[in-house]
């Protein structure tokens, strides 16, 4: 389970439900190519896609805030029991 939460000066990963690093926003978001959401790859300033992910992508769930420290967890143990092994003790 991965879940990235970005606020107006600052992006967070967390990994199996728990935070893992927090960077800061340098800027706000343009409405140019760089805006638009990739899900298993990575966009160029170009447009151009690159490093494909080698794997499945199970679910995604987008929202219109950043999630919570204890929502990112809860939303991480409401997933784990559809996925054997999967677990919500991230860092």
């Amino acid at each position: 389970h991965v879940s990235v939460t970005k606020s107006v000066s600052a992006r967070a990963l967390y990994v199996r439900g728990g935070l893992d690093v927090v960077e800061a926003q340098a800027a706000q978001p343009s409405a140019g190519l760089s805006s638009l959401l990739t899900l298993g790859s990575m966009r160029r300033t170009t447009g151009v896609l690159m490093g494909h992910f080698a794997g499945d992508i199970a679910a995604v769930e987008i929202y219109d805030r950043p999630l919570s420290d204890s929502e990112v967890r809860a939303a991480c143990e409401a997933r784990a029991p559809q996925f054997a092994g999967a677990r919500c003790d991230g860092p």
